[in-house]
C-alpha cells in the first residue's frame, strides 16, 4: 500500500519474536516514568489558581515541560529544585533511551539516575528499583513527608508495634505471619 517493497508477513513475525523477549525493565521504566509524571502534574496543579486553564482540553505539555515548571514554581529552598530538576531530567533521559534505544547501554543512564537520586535520597543503595525511585521523588516533592527511607522506617517500626509488641503487651501470643 505504500508503494514499497515492504513485506508486512516478514514484519508480523519480526513484531512477534520481539514479544517473547520482552523487556521487564524498560516495562518499568515507561511504567513509572508516568506514574512519576502524573505526580509531577497533582503537585502542578496544587500550585496554580487556575490549572485547568494549563492541563485542560488542547496541547498536552511533555514530561520535561512540567519537570522545569514545577522547578519554576518551587516554592521551598531552589537547590532542592535544582536536585529535583537533575533526577527528572536523569529519569527523562532513560525513559527515552529505553523508547528509542540508541547505542548507549541502559546501565550508563540508570547509573545516572541512581547518582542523581542519591542527592535527593542518601540512603539510596547502588541499585535502586525504578519503583524506589520514583516513590522516592514523590516523598521529595511532598511538603510534610520528609525521605521515603525514613517514611520506610516509620511503616518498619509502625509493623513491629502493632504485629509484636502489642500483642505481647496484651499476653496475645502471634502465630508465624509467613
Amino acid at each position: 500500500m505504500a508503494g514499497t517493497d515492504y513485506d508486512g508477513i516478514e514484519a508480523v513475525f519480526r513484531i512477534a519474536k520481539k514479544g517473547e523477549q520482552l523487556d521487564t525493565f524498560a516495562i518499568e521504566v515507561l511504567t513509572f516514568h508516568a506514574a512519576v509524571e502524573y505526580e509531577l502534574e497533582q503537585v502542578i496543579k496544587k500550585l496554580l489558581p487556575h490549572p485547568d486553564k494549563l492541563f485542560g482540553k488542547g496541547v498536552k505539555f511533555s514530561f520535561p515541560h512540567k519537570a522545569r515548571l514545577l522547578c519554576a514554581l518551587w516554592q521551598k529552598d531552589p537547590n532542592d529544585a535544582d536536585k529535583l530538576n537533575a533526577v527528572l531530567k536523569a529519569l527523562e533521559d532513560l525513559r527515552n533511551e529505553v523508547a528509542h534505544r540508541g547505542d548507549i547501554p541502559l546501565k550508563n543512564y540508570k547509573a545516572k539516575l541512581t547518582e542523581a537520586f542519591r542527592e535527593i535520597e542518601p540512603a539510596t543503595g547502588d541499585d535502586a528499583s525504578m519503583l524506589e525511585i520514583a516513590q522516592g521523588i514523590s516523598m521529595f516533592i511532598a511538603d510534610d513527608a520528609g525521605t521515603l527511607a525514613g517514611f520506610k522506617a516509620t511503616l518498619d517500626a509502625f509493623d513491629n508495634l502493632v504485629n509484636e509488641r502489642l500483642p505481647k503487651a496484651f499476653g496475645v501470643e502471634r502465630k508465624d505471619r509467613t
